[in-house]
């Protein structure tokens, strides 16, 4: 398996671990078990694990970037932050955010609880 989502019921904060690369059906079916796994809750916080070092190799096909387009400009999510991600994965998650029509105020992050603090708020952990 290419990808892993974890739903943390308590701090409202669901986890997508890419493990590799993902391919445009890789990527509609992560983006549909967002769907899924958001429906009914009060929260759309979203924490990418992407310090697998195969989870993006620098090259997002254009196919590709048109999943990410088709999904995220429909308000998936409320806040993204991403963890583990080198300087080539922060480019270009942030070039895949560039072409969104709803700007989304996401962070990068090395600390897991770091990104869940800022995901949630929560100060007292």
């Amino acid at each position: 398996m290419k990808y892993k989502l974890t739903y943390d019921n308590g701090k409202e904060i669901l986890r997508v671990s890419v493990l590799a690369s993902l391919e445009p059906e890789d990527i509609r079916e992560v983006m549909e078990g967002i769907e899924t796994t958001f429906e009914g809750k009060p929260h759309r916080y979203i924490l990418a694990d992407l310090s697998a070092d195969s989870a993006i190799d620098g090259k997002v096909p254009k196919e590709s970037r048109e999943v990410y387009k088709e999904y995220l400009d429909n308000n998936l999510f409320d806040k993204p932050a991403a963890l583990g991600a080198n300087s080539i994965v922060r480019m270009v998650a942030k070039i895949i955010l560039a072409t969104m029509k709803k700007r989304y105020d996401a962070n990068f992050f090395k600390i897991k609880e770091e990104a869940e603090i800022w995901l949630t708020g929560d100060m007292t952990e």
